[in-house]
Formats: C-alpha cells, sequence, structure tokens
C-alpha cells in the first residue's frame, strides 16, 4: 500500500466545481498503457482497453465545499453548502481553505453558518476542510475520507490489474456530491456493463446503514440505498468471491444515502450496480478493511469475464 500518495491525496484539496489540484495529482500516478480522459463533468476516466462491455469502478472526488454567497447587513460573511453528505450542525468548528491562502472557521447559529478569523475570502470562494492526515498504527484519520479513500484505491487499483482482455474503467467522480447524474454521464462514455462504487460507511450508525457496520469486519457491501438496488446475481458473485478467498465482508442496508448509484444504473443501455463501502467512524478508517477492501477489488478485477452470468442477460453493446 502507497500510503504516501494516500496522505498526498489528503491533503490536497477537491471543493465542488474546483477538483483541479486533485486531478492533477490523480493523473501524475497513473501508470502507461492506460487511455486517459476527462467527461464533459470533470470526471477522470482511467481505461484499460479491453473486449466490451466492460466493467467501471468510481469514487468520488470532490469533498464537502463551503461556497461563500456575500454579506450580511452587519458586514459578516454569508455561505452555503454545497451538496449532500454532511449535515450542517456537524460543521461548527471546522477549519476552512481553498488551499491558495483563503481561510476561515466556522461557527454554526440558528441554522446558517457564520465565520470568523476569516483570511482572503470573497464572493464565490469555495472552501473545504483544512487538511488533516494523521497515523496511529492501524488508524487512519483524515478529512473528507469517505471520498479521499475511495479514490486512493482507485490510485491503488490501477497499480495491479492483471492481464485479462475485458475492459476495465476506474472512474474518479467530478461533482457527484451536488448531482448523482455525473455518474449516469460517465457510465456513457465507459460503454460499462458492470458498475461498482468505493466509498465509505458510518460504523454503528443503523440510521445509514440499516444495520451495524463494524471496525475490522471488511468491506460493506451495499445491499441498496434509496434509488438504487445491487443486482442479486452481482451480489451472490460478490459474496462468493469473499467465501473462496477468505475476505471478511459485511452488508448494509443504505435507506437514506443517494450517491452516482442512482443515476449510473441508467447508463448506456442499463448497467448492473452494487457499492462497495470502507468502515468509517468520524474521519477515521482501519488499515486493515482497507487492505479487505483493495483484495476485494482485485479479485473483482481478475475474474471480470466470469461475471457472464449478469453480463449475458444484459443488451448488446451499442455500436
Amino acid at each position: 500500500m502507497n500510503l504516501q500518495n494516500f496522505a498526498q491525496l489528503c491533503m490536497t484539496p477537491a471543493p465542488l466545481g474546483n477538483e483541479h489540484a486533485t486531478i492533477n495529482l490523480i493523473r501524475q500516478t497513473v501508470p502507461e498503457g492506460f487511455a486517459i480522459r476527462t467527461d464533459p463533468a470533470g470526471s477522470i476516466i482511467v481505461q484499460k482497453p479491453g473486449q466490451k462491455p466492460g466493467l467501471m469502478i468510481f469514487a468520488s472526488l470532490s469533498e464537502p465545499t463551503i461556497l461563500i454567497t456575500g454579506k450580511r447587513a452587519d458586514g459578516s460573511w454569508k455561505g452555503k453548502l454545497l451538496g449532500t453528505g454532511e449535515k450542517l450542525e456537524a460543521l461548527d468548528g471546522w477549519e476552512i481553505s481553498d488551499g491558495r491562502g483563503a481561510y476561515a472557521k466556522i461557527h454554526v447559529k440558528d441554522g446558517e453558518l457564520y465565520f470568523a478569523e476569516e483570511k482572503n475570502i470573497t464572493v464565490g470562494s469555495t472552501l473545504t476542510q483544512r487538511p488533516v492526515w494523521n497515523q496511529d498504527g492501524e488508524k487512519i484519520f483524515c478529512k473528507g475520507i469517505g471520498d479521499r479513500a475511495g479514490c486512493w484505491l482507485l490510485m491503488e487499483l490501477l497499480h495491479h490489474i492483471p492481464e485479462i482482455d475485458r475492459e476495465i474503467t476506474c472512474v474518479f467522480l467530478a461533482q457527484e456530491r451536488l448531482n448523482p447524474r455525473v455518474a449516469e454521464l460517465a457510465a456513457n462514455e465507459t460503454e460499462a456493463a458492470v458498475a461498482i462504487r468505493i466509498g465509505c460507511a458510518p460504523v454503528n450508525n443503523r440510521d445509514m446503514t440499516g444495520v451495524a457496520v463494524k471496525f475490522g469486519q471488511g468491506p460493506a457491501i451495499k445491499l441498496r440505498e434509496r434509488y438504487a438496488s445491487t443486482d442479486g446475481r452481482l451480489l451472490e458473485f460478490l459474496r462468493e468471491l469473499c467465501c473462496e478467498r477468505k475476505i471478511p465482508h459485511q452488508y448494509e442496508l443504505a435507506e437514506l444515502s443517494i450517491t452516482g448509484l442512482y443515476t449510473a444504473q441508467y447508463g448506456g443501455c442499463g448497467v448492473v450496480i452494487s457499492g462497495i463501502d470502507i468502515p468509517e467512524d468520524k474521519g477515521c478508517i482501519l488499515l486493515s478493511d482497507l487492505e479487505y477492501t483493495e483484495n476485494l477489488m482485485q479479485e473483482l478485477i481478475k475474474n471480470a469475464d466470469k461475471l457472464s452470468g449478469v453480463l449475458s442477460s444484459l443488451p448488446a453493446v451499442r455500436s
């Protein structure tokens, strides 16, 4: 595991609509032999050519973002939380920056954002939580880890894709928090038949996961979220892989969650979807869970051709 890349990724801001610094960092880590392009939404599509229909694996590139919208009558700055995934109250006390000198500290009062110690902010500034990275034994702490962990795992997978005759595509999805439809756009670009989203699932939060996701028990396979369900054939395929390779795993029922899986399933001629999530608690994940998740994704890629039970029932690839 290249944790140096992980740390660098966590220290690089990726505000919604302005993910350029993170995009440049990811591009520098892509091995030779892959086709790289950017779709109209700004997502990075990294592709290994092969037989179609293929497998698409994606993760969210952006972070919870504060947009500075103007000033109140008393001269204090106003701001808005962009996208989904964070409650306003959870931002109280955050230090935010844009990585280029703008800075402020958030105070939440009466359902509104207030700022203190402001530096170099103006109308239109987009700021994210100030970079945080810390490793304490098996525990890794970083800001925006729900997105950072998935992107780093994609970066790792690109260095371990085996020689198989199946198109494999990794997508670093821009602006997903603002509009999940960007996943459908990416699926259209890749002509994928199966799409897997890598993210994080909160530990011991039955409201979000339906079951108690635990640390140290491996990736949580998403049974469904609000507007999307894992295909039963794909679920069985993932379960068998875990059992055969002795990869610890668990399940989640994310009834309140809305991600790009919702729209990815409508891409192309129809895409079979599932989510694979790393257990997370307040910005912390375990190296063991990260390793178990990476092992599962590597096995899935190695066995992509065996997805025929899922792929064969889908319409023909577009001409």
